[in-house]
């Protein structure tokens, strides 16, 4: 059966019904947006957005991000995940947004969306162990990346780092 696209429908029960992930109640929400609403939620999809809007660059979107970015690659790589977003979060949040190696403030938000040397990134420590509890920090690209883009002194920090944590 195929949906009746010619207009949204008006309720957000009949829009559930329908399968449409939109409906017009045909008046406006508590801040006059008119665009319409969210079926799943009955947010205003203008108050929606600029929630969505809102978010973006928060150090929790960007836990929920990485958190996709390491689900996809234990799938690639064929590793274990037993973490959540509110575990990368959290680490994130007790280092101060701080790179544990260089001590920099890592971005969570590049310019232009971009990666840079200072971005936030989890990182593996023991790599055949996957993405569990306990085997992942909240590393730089920079630091992340050392041992195949850094000199040998940017090395020795970063194994200095390792054997403090007892690796």
């Amino acid at each position: 059966m195929e949906k009746d696209t010619t207009s949204l429908p008006s309720t957000r029960k009949e829009a559930l019904e329908r399968g449409f992930m939109h409906y017009d109640p045909g008046k406006p929400c508590n801040r006059g947006h008119t665009l319409g609403r969210l079926a799943s939620t009955g947010a205003c999809l203008e108050c929606n957005s600029m929630l969505d809007r809102a978010r973006q660059g928060t150090p929790w979107r960007w836990a929920q991000q990485a958190y996709t970015r390491c689900k996809k690659r234990a799938m690639k790589y064929n590793v274990p995940i037993d973490i959540e977003i509110q575990d990368i979060y959290d680490i994130l949040m007790a280092l101060g947004g701080r790179c544990p190696v260089f001590g920099v403030k890592m971005r969570i938000k590049g310019r232009d969306g971009r990666m840079t040397s200072r971005s936030a990134s989890v990182d593996r420590l023991d790599p055949d162990k996957g993405y569990v509890k306990g085997n992942i920090t909240v590393l730089s690209v920079r630091a992340n990346l050392i041992k195949s883009a850094y000199t040998s002194a940017e090395i020795l920090v970063v194994g200095k780092w390792l054997k403090k944590q007892g690796y």
